[in-house]
């Protein structure tokens, strides 16, 4: 069964009278029987001639609105401002769930890459500290650009003789029971890691993490544009029209659709024709979901910049909260600013919950009695030469050292050819 049409609205747009059993139709530019173009919006049909009537804009009657805009200069009360500029619109509405929905994805990259602790590894000093049995070299369940990144758990016993276990992360994997190089982060006495690797799951690759970084800040700023820029930036050039515009009211002459949809819904424009003071005439149009206020009237009320008419704002563009006061000037309601404050807040949270995961680092854990992980961790091991398995002295300028312990570096001249050496002591890249 066709849906009902509502009576069409008489308005300067010439709309005709419609036959209330037509189904309705899309919002998009049609023709009726007589050739004429025409547009439906929420069950109503707008004729948009080709010819268009004549229009005497001096010799129309008074909008009775026009009576209860007091003298320049107008209030416009703290409320109003706010709402202007943070007020609840469809777009700004739809820009903050934008931007509260994009900051999940933030906080699920920030912080489980912990990007924090991987900015700080990089600008930090880092001191020898001991040597240790790496433990576990575990996968851990993140990749980047195809490489896995592993958990390197090792322990050992620190200088005072206390025993620790700590955990880093590297994109390369050694074979557990492997004697690691331990540092410690300098100014805090228990950030360690093992040599070569980072703190952060992906602190070896932060240009890759950049990248990503870099990737999702597009969403947030577009969120940002929706949700705070672009309403703010309207609001900074509504509030002087309303303090200081000159009174004037406009015809409306044609409706178009925008091509912008929100929920589905179109974003229709709708073009006035208004009479500036010195006589001149000129357009401005108005955009909004739901046009009814915009032409529910044979006149529209606006009010424009004296010194340059095309900047002008029609006064049922305006928020609904935002009403006139006669004699006075504009206030609002705070209900208007309940959404706004709860996607701020929302927001807000997610930013500092994302900071405080994303600089979370892990500590190591210090006993005096050896951990089991660690149960069959040998001091004297660490002593010897993991090469050449001598204790007697020797070179060692090219090892790590830490507090007179030491394992060969990569490069250290008692070290066998890669090809040589045993998997507990090279390297393998997750690749």
């Amino acid at each position: 069964m066709p849906a009902e049409r509502p009576d069409a609205i008489e308005s300067p747009l010439n709309v005709p009278n419609i036959d209330p059993n037509e189904p309705l139709t899309s919002a998009e530019r049609q023709f009726d029987a007589q050739g004429r173009p025409f547009i439906v919006v929420d069950g109503r049909r707008y004729v948009l001639a080709d010819d268009e009537p004549e229009i005497d804009l001096a010799s129309l009657p008074p909008n009775p609105k026009l009576a209860e805009l007091p003298p320049v200069p107008r209030d416009v009360s703290t409320t109003a401002k706010l709402a202007l500029l943070f007020g609840s619109t469809a777009t700004s509405t739809f820009g903050w769930f934008w931007l509260c929905f994009s900051m999940l994805f933030v906080v699920g990259f920030f912080g489980t890459m912990r990007v924090g602790t991987a900015l700080l590894d990089r600008g930090a000093t880092w001191e020898p500290y001991s040597i240790a049995t790496l433990v576990s070299c575990d996968d851990g369940n993140v990749e980047i650009n195809g490489r896995s990144a592993f958990r390197w758990k090792f322990a050992g016993q620190a200088p005072d003789g206390s025993y620790f276990e700590g955990v880093s992360h590297s994109f390369s994997y050694r074979e557990p029971g492997s004697l690691v190089a331990v540092e410690k982060k300098a100014g805090t006495p228990d950030v360690l890691r093992a040599e070569g690797t980072s703190t952060a799951p992906f602190g070896d690759s932060l240009g890759s993490l950049l990248f990503v970084a870099a990737f999702l800040s597009i969403f947030l700023i577009i969120g940002v544009c929706l949700a705070i820029i672009g309403p703010v930036r309207r609001g900074l050039r509504t509030i002087p029209l309303l303090r200081s515009g000159a009174p004037a009211q406009a015809v409306p002459v044609d409706v178009s659709p925008t091509g912008t949809r929100v929920n589905g819904c179109p974003e229709m424009e709708v073009t006035y024709r208004f009479q500036a003071v010195n006589g001149a005439e000129f357009e401005t149009s108005a955009r909004g979901l739901n046009i009814d206020r915009l032409t529910d009237e044979p006149t529209e009320v606006l009010l424009y910049d004296p010194e340059n008419p095309e900047k002008s704002l029609v006064l049922d563009e305006l928020p609904k909260s935002v009403k006139t006061v006669p004699g006075q000037g504009f206030t609002a309601r705070p209900f208007g600013l309940i959404f706004p404050l709860i996607g701020a807040a929302v927001f807000l949270a997610e930013v500092g919950y994302t900071l405080k995961l994303s600089f979370q680092v892990d500590r190591a854990v210090f006993s005096t009695e050896p951990p089991s992980a660690a149960a069959q961790f040998d001091p004297s091991a660490a002593l010897r030469c993991p090469d050449c398995e001598s204790g007697a002295p020797h070179d060692h300028s090219q090892h790590s050292r830490s507090q007179g312990l030491h394992i060969h570096s990569a490069d250290c001249e008692h070290s066998r050819d890669a090809e040589s050496q045993t998997p507990s002591e090279r390297p393998v890249d997750a690749e």
